[in-house]
């Protein structure tokens, strides 16, 4: 090393000393201690890190190594796979089930039927062939408010994706459709017309919903091009011999059914009043059975976990445990009937029958009628009779009269719609039923005076020619330069005093709601009401409809209100003070957002404030009647 190299060495190093000492001025013991602690952290955590990664890297090879062996202790996707196969095709026969007329195959099958009879439908599409087995959870998914939308996916893969090798002819039943909330029901619809655009031809599925929810389920809307002819329901005796058949096993002196009287494996014992020995006689049946075999007891029970259980054999809980009925087992219903009249007490075979076990059920409904009733006049508890009155339909239009004298806007003129006074008596008659609807309504000085005056007192309103009947229609609605909005829609005597009283509301600032079916006219007639405003000549937009649907939300409605009332404020502005201005709320009744249309039409707030609307314009609501 030469001179100046060992220099500048010992330089740097003098340096490096200054630099430790300045430092060591600088810094405390506790500065120290917290680097040494820092960087032993820093260590570790790397050290930690890398044991980690090796260790996942250990984990990994010791799969792959094992995925094709025999091991025990798990399973891979593909193993899981050929066994659930093998399962699938050990049952113990081949299904060949048979569609009823006039269900189809290749195609859904939409059966909408009330309520009461969605059960026994589903039992009258699988007893076609009284040889085959009862449907299994594989063939019928029973859905509720809780079902989600991958259940409903995995029915419809399971329905229209058959194997080919599958020498099964299954029917898959989708049960109480309607009952799906609205996203699960929307996603469904997407996945199974995808699925059906490739679904093998030979598929048979049908689904069934109640009429109670026809209007409300966008399933029902979605389908209803493949809905199927009424189905006749299989009678009630029919019904329970087929399920006598199911639930009585083949050996029954190894079964719990041996204990019953007829040896069935399902028993319903029920009486018209509580007391009337039900409870002994599930503990004498139970006391047979409780020395060799378990006694398990459920003291409630729901119309799914019923239907679950007896008919399609099994249950499932929220983590997944699976309980299959066996024919082993014995099922005992306890019931309350309070409408039952023919006897105090029975222990009849089947409401849905009886049966024995090696886990008896005893499951009591007492509070299931209750819970379950509806408000049929039948049904009726006396002392809830007049609380009931006051919201029942007072009046329906096909049975009252509808005279009209309207005063029209040019205050000059009046206009007589479905007005007949009898010349005699000058009483007020229903032209269509003679029948009087008030007694000597006029003097006769009156009568002469009007019948000077050329007031039509007794004229037959289809007996005008079209122009007649829209120059009165426009003169009602302050129209000088009348004309024919539509020369398809039908004038006739029903229409015209239907819109009439819409109008004569429309006066009074009365909020107006429409009933009937869909397709029975309701927005038909709503829109040529507000076209009979339109002078000759002119277009006039005056009536705003909004189609409501499951999805509608609150936020919907107040944007479509906001814009009917721009909408009023330019109609008036351009054509007059005169003009209505309609919001049409379509199948109001079908969103869970119904209650924000009802404030709006008969409070006239938002969310409790006050809403000022533009005075011509009104608000009509149509709704699609409920079924019983």
């Amino acid at each position: 090393m030469s001179n100046d190299e060992k220099d500048d060495e010992e330089e740097y190093i003098q340096d490096n000393t200054s630099e430790i000492n300045t430092s060591s001025k600088d810094t405390t013991i506790g500065d120290k201690l917290r680097e040494f602690m820092e960087e032993l952290e820093e260590n570790l955590r790397q050290q930690e890190v890398a044991q980690v990664i090796l260790n996942l890297d250990v984990t990994w090879k010791k799969f792959l190594s094992c995925a094709s062996s025999s091991a025990t202790d798990f399973l891979s996707i593909d193993h899981l796979g050929m066994i659930l196969d093998v399962l699938y095709k050990g049952e113990n026969c081949i299904l060949k089930r048979t569609l009823i007329d006039p269900l189809k195959c290749g195609k859904p099958n939409l059966i909408v039927c009330p309520q009461s009879d969605v059960t026994p439908m589903v039992l009258t599409i699988y007893m076609v062939d009284p040889n085959l087995p009862l449907p299994s959870r594989n063939e019928v998914l029973l859905c509720t408010d809780h079902t989600t939308k991958e259940e409903v996916d995995i029915f419809f893969r399971r329905a229209l994706f058959q194997s080919k090798n599958d020498q099964n002819e299954r029917i898959f039943c989708l049960m109480n459709a309607d009952k799906l909330k609205y996203d699960a029901s929307e996603q469904s619809l997407k996945d199974v017309n995808e699925y059906i655009k490739s679904a093998s031809g030979d598929y048979k599925l049908v689904i069934i919903c109640s009429s109670e929810n026809e209007y409300k389920s966008p399933m029902i809307s979605a389908l209803d091009k493949y809905r199927a002819p009424k189905i006749a329901v299989a009678g009630v005796e029919k019904i329970k011999e087929y399920l006598k058949k199911k639930y009585t096993p083949e050996n029954i002196s190894d079964s719990a059914a041996d204990v019953d009287s007829i040896g069935h494996c399902v028993r319903v014992v029920k009486s018209e009043k509580a007391g009337m020995g039900k409870s002994l006689h599930k503990k004498r049946l139970t006391e047979k059975l409780e020395n060799k075999n378990p006694i398990g007891v459920v003291e409630r029970f729901v119309g799914a976990m019923l239907f679950n259980m007896l008919i399609l054999g099994s249950l499932i809980d929220e983590r997944g445990y699976v309980f299959h009925r066996s024919e082993t087992n014995l099922f005992i219903v306890e019931t309350t009937l309070p409408n039952d009249k023919d006897q105090d007490f029975s222990t009849r075979s089947l409401d849905i029958s009886e049966g024995k076990t090696n886990v008896g059920m005893r499951i009591a409904a007492e509070n299931d009628n209750e819970s379950s009733g509806s408000l049929d006049d039948e049904q009726h508890n006396p002392e809830t009779d007049e609380d009931i009155k006051q919201f029942q339909m007072r009046r329906k239009w096909e049975t009252s009269a509808h005279p009209y004298l309207f005063f029209n806007p040019d205050q000059n003129t009046m206009t007589f719609i479905g007005f007949n006074i009898d010349k005699y008596s000058r009483s007020l008659v229903d032209q269509q039923t003679r029948m009087v609807l008030e007694k000597n309504i006029m003097s006769k000085q009156l009568w002469d005076a009007l019948r000077a005056n050329k007031v039509p007192l007794q004229e037959n309103f289809d007996d005008l020619s079209r122009e007649q009947k829209i120059e009165r229609l426009c003169r009602v609605v302050g129209n000088e330069l009348p004309q024919d909005p539509d020369e398809t829609y039908e004038l006739t005597t029903d229409n015209v005093k239907k819109m009439m009283a819409i109008y004569m509301r429309f006066r009074c600032n009365i909020p107006v709601i429409v009933m009937g079916e869909t397709g029975c006219g309701k927005t038909c007639l709503i829109k040529f009401l507000c076209s009979l405003q339109c002078p000759a000549g002119l277009r006039m937009n005056s009536m705003t409809l909004m189609k409501v649907h499951g999805g509608t939300t609150k936020k919907h409605i107040i944007e479509k209100v906001k814009q009917a009332e721009s909408l009023a404020e330019s109609n008036c502005r351009e054509h007059g003070t005169h003009i209505i201005t309609v919001l049409f709320f379509d199948e109001a009744n079908t969103t869970e957002a119904v209650g924000c249309i009802k404030e709006i039409m008969c409070d006239g707030t938002i969310d409790g404030k006050p809403l000022a609307l533009n005075t011509n314009l009104k608000l009509v609501a149509a709704c699609n009647p409920y079924r019983k």
